[in-house]
């Protein structure tokens, strides 16, 4: 355990520990965010991926701000944030992953015989 239990100081260190997380996670929600296919507009998504950042910076102010004023343990830090982020940037990753393929019956062409 740390020596100095000071609340501004273990909102510092959540901040600072909070930094190279949130650019991991952010590096990983770039990855399905980042894809477009053939007919999609190329910079359809980052409208989104602005949203995401923004949201998130946001939210680990207000949770360094918590952390300071000891309105949250200390024991939690800022990982509230940070696990539901990489459960989500997860999940965007295993769903690019694993789009609808296209239906047969409109690739296919017809195969029933025209009546005589």
């Amino acid at each position: 355990m740390l020596t100095d239990a000071k609340p501004n100081a273990r909102a510092e260190l959540n901040w600072r520990i909070a930094a190279p997380i949130a650019a991991f996670l952010l590096a990983l929600f770039a990855l399905p965010l980042g894809r477009a296919e053939p007919r999609q507009p190329r910079y359809g998504r980052i409208l989104v991926a602005l949203l995401v950042y923004i949201n998130y910076m946001v939210l680990m102010l207000f949770g360094r701000g918590l952390l300071g004023n000891a309105k949250i343990p200390q024991w939690l830090g800022l990982w509230w944030l940070h696990l539901p982020v990489l459960a989500f940037a997860l999940w965007l990753l295993w769903r690019d992953g694993h789009l609808r393929a296209p239906k047969a019956a409109a690739l296919a062409p017809s195969t029933r015989k025209s009546p005589a």
